[in-house]
């Protein structure tokens, strides 16, 4: 199967470089994703109410992950 690649500019806004540093290398992991999993995360960010209850829940999450 062919692979295919794709090169993408975003333009990613912060006045502090730490957040910019950090929103950067979110982003480069999230490109790795596989397509089932990015599709469903986007899904998520698309929501505001989604997006509310994963930040209200992430401890939980990440006790999961443990």
């Amino acid at each position: 199967m062919q692979e295919n690649e794709v090169t993408l500019t975003m333009k990613v806004k912060s006045n502090d470089p730490f957040e910019f540093k950090a929103k950067k290398e979110a982003l480069e992991k999230i490109a790795k994703l596989d397509s089932t999993t990015l599709k469903n995360l986007s899904e998520l960010a698309s929501s505001e109410k989604a997006i509310a209850k994963f930040n209200s829940n992430i401890g939980m999450i990440k006790t999961f992950m443990a």
